[in-house]
């Protein structure tokens, strides 16, 4: 009996250690389909209204350039239609840029993680999983990146095997994965319907998950539709009809990663969810924990009554049932909704609520007139009315980028001001900002908003002049120009594929004085037509006009 408890508490502990890295276990053998980049528009046309139970994710890059509300209410219509939204970097920014450097990982994390996931937060997306650009990767940054997201997606590719030889882009539960790889159905790899068929049965036969990525998904009749990084629509629908006909499950990517044999459980969703307004600005929620192993719950909110683009504004510790909201608009609705989290696993959600908050009192008037003037590329001077003889003071508030809700107080001043220079700011952002008065707890409604965008004054940069380019030897080309300007800080070098391109993709950049590059980009195929075209920068963000486009075939 001792050795049996001995070997028991051997066994638990075995898997709590597995629980520390993510393991990836096959309940029903199936079929990831991801897709990386920002084409928010072909996705949603191809997946949004299918009612067939398909699931794919999403890795989207270059969030803050997305267009809105456009590509935002595409991803969240299809987040709402059960397909998972994840992170491809800030810009686009591979590991191999940083050398592969294990000194730079946190730098990596700062500049391509954090702010990817701040700006998705921002528009009330919450992403775990994380595909690597250019499937550039190590376990150094696996590493780095994991505390922030969890599920990690790279890519393979070996150009003497069939798909259903790779046993790298499939995964069971015999094993525990740090990262899972795919493979990709774009046009450039050249994979056939038949191909795929073969490595779907695989994954039927040995009870395997399989992974797979692309990028662009065309109609036929579209030009592009044989573009190296697309997929036709019609192709994309014959891999799911035999991926469907052989009873495989379609898993989000982090379903497919979740899957743990029971070792990993979300907790159980609150339930009860109440909301109160407590005053003009303030609102109260309360709920039943049901669950009695989370590390906490995420309180998530959206203004209006009908609204759906949630965002999250405050946690509270496990075992917490209340959670105040403050500094709201008054007379203003809102909805609320929870969830319990434990780690990166989070439970479903709360019942949505919507609750309005009070009346300003009209004892204390809201300032009026409010303007905003640029002083310098760090400085805006806030100028307003006091409309009321009897505040505490002035509450400033202010949000960066156009359009945005997510006010915070930046000052509180005396009684009687009029005026107030905000300082430290960066150049060429756009600031919104509003106040209100106060008295105690008492609030006066807002002012109205105003936007400013501060500009970093600049000199004029001359355009590079007479770009040429010439076709090497080993599927490169050389590119030269003569340097106009004599204030550059260096130059930009993008390119795009086929004759008449305009999707231009950035390169490289080179120091000032440069008056040649070289790409020798793998990706550079005899036939094909490329347009490139170059520019010169300051630091200061100043960019020349482009200088002339040249177009070749290689």
């Amino acid at each position: 009996m001792r050795n049996f408890f001995k070997k028991w508490i051997v066994i638990y502990w075995l898997a709590v250690v597995f629980v520390t890295s993510v393991q990836a276990a096959t309940n029903q053998p199936g079929v990831v389909l991801t897709f990386d980049d920002t084409s928010t528009g072909l996705w949603h046309n191809f997946f949004a209204n299918r009612t067939d139970n398909v699931r794919a994710t999403f890795f989207v890059t270059k969030w803050h350039e997305l267009s809105r509300p456009t590509q935002i209410d595409q991803l969240r219509d299809l987040q709402n239609k059960g397909y998972e939204i994840g992170c491809h970097s800030y810009d686009h920014t591979g590991v191999g840029e940083f050398l592969f450097n294990p000194s730079r990982t946190q730098e990596y994390v700062n500049t391509q993680v954090i702010p990817a996931i701040q700006n998705m937060q921002a528009d009330g997306f919450d992403p775990v999983s994380f595909s690597y650009p250019s499937g550039e990767r190590d376990e150094n940054y696996d590493a780095a990146i994991r505390p922030y997201l969890p599920y990690l997606r790279t890519t393979f590719y070996d150009a003497g095997k069939q798909l259903a030889q790779m046993d790298e882009i499939y995964h069971n539960s015999d094993k525990t994965y740090g990262v899972l790889e795919g493979e990709s159905l774009d046009n450039r790899y050249g994979r056939t319907v038949a191909e795929i068929e073969q490595a779907l049965i695989r994954a039927k036969n040995n009870n395997e998950i399989i992974t797979l990525y692309g990028h662009y998904i065309f109609d036929d009749t579209s030009p592009d539709a044989d573009s190296q990084y697309a997929i036709r629509a019609s192709k994309l629908n014959q891999i799911i009809d035999i991926a469907k006909g052989l009873g495989l499950k379609f898993y989000t990517f982090k379903e497919a990663f979740d899957l743990t044999n029971g070792i990993i459980t979300p907790p159980l969703a609150p339930t009860s969810l109440t909301a109160t307004a407590l005053s003009n600005s303030q609102v109260r929620l309360n709920w039943v924990d049901a669950s009695s192993d989370e590390t906490g719950f995420k309180i998530e909110r959206c203004q209006g009554a009908t609204c759906t683009g949630f965002a999250e504004v405050g946690t509270v510790s496990a075992n917490g049932i209340t959670f105040s909201d403050s500094n709201l608009v008054s007379n203003t609705s809102y909805r609320y909704r929870i969830r319990a989290y434990r780690g990166t696993n989070h439970s479903s959600y709360s019942s949505t609520v919507t609750t309005a908050t009070l009346a300003a009192p009209s004892l204390l008037a809201a300032p009026t007139s409010l303007t905003a003037t640029a002083l310098s590329s760090s400085q805006v001077r806030l100028n307003w009315v006091d409309a009321s003889s009897n505040e505490t003071g002035f509450k400033i508030e202010r949000c960066l980028n156009a359009a945005c809700t997510n006010f915070t107080v930046i000052k509180t001043t005396g009684a009687n001001i009029v005026q107030f220079t905000n300082t430290n700011l960066q150049a060429n952002k756009n600031y919104r900002y509003r106040i209100r008065a106060y008295r105690g707890t008492v609030y006066s409604d807002y002012s109205n908003t105003v936007d400013i965008t501060v500009s970093t004054p600049s000199t004029a940069i001359a355009a590079p002049a007479n770009l040429t380019a010439t076709v090497l030897a080993g599927n490169k080309v050389r590119l030269n120009w003569i340097d106009a300007s004599n204030n550059e800080t260096g130059f930009e070098v993008e390119r795009c594929l086929k004759a008449g391109c305009t999707s231009f993709e950035f390169l490289g950049s080179l120091a000032a004085n440069a008056v040649s590059f070289t790409d020798s980009d793998s990706t550079l195929e005899s036939g094909e037509s490329y347009r490139y075209r170059v520019r010169a920068y300051q630091t200061n963000g100043t960019y020349s006009a482009y200088s002339n486009i040249i177009a070749l075939n290689m």
